[in-house]
């Protein structure tokens, strides 16, 4: 185990880099400070929820770790022969953390020829169409969102 840091003591360089990103607060132990870091770091999951009755989740979760969110979902049509189209403000998800400011996003679809749709998620955790429309096609074909942001 190192006994210095930058030329300095481990407890005086871990105090220094704390005080100038203001993590944890100064004047503890390193192991107190470890501590009160790992506190902010709760883990919280959950499962968003789809609005639209004419789409089915296939996969769907988001995961918080501090003020980190992770968002994985694909979905599809429930319709078997025609696409899903859904207009400019149509609300696809609710139920997920909320970020401090909107975030733009786009979904993929895995379907050759098919384009990519403009998303947002508000302050209130609801993911709606941006931009164009969105276009889900004929079930067997899914949409997939990946999204990590800050809240």
């Amino acid at each position: 185990m190192a006994e210095s840091v930058f030329g300095k003591p481990v407890d005086d360089a871990v105090k220094e880099i704390n005080d100038k990103i203001g993590i944890v607060p100064s004047g503890q132990t390193v192991e107190g400070q470890i501590d009160a870091l790992n506190s902010k770091l709760t883990y919280t999951s959950g499962t968003p929820t789809l609005v639209p009755s004419t789409l089915t989740q296939e996969q769907s979760l988001w995961e918080k770790v501090g003020n980190v969110v992770s968002f994985n979902v694909s979905f599809s049509s429930i319709s078997a022969s025609s696409p899903t189209t859904f207009s400019h403000d149509a609300v696809i998800f609710t139920g997920l953390p909320a970020p401090k400011r909107t975030i733009y996003f786009m979904a993929h679809c895995m379907k050759s020829g098919t384009k990519s749709a403009r998303l947002l998620i508000n302050t209130s955790g609801t993911v709606k169409v941006y931009w164009d429309t969105l276009t889900i096609p004929e079930n067997g074909y899914s949409t997939v969102i990946n999204l990590t942001y800050v809240v």
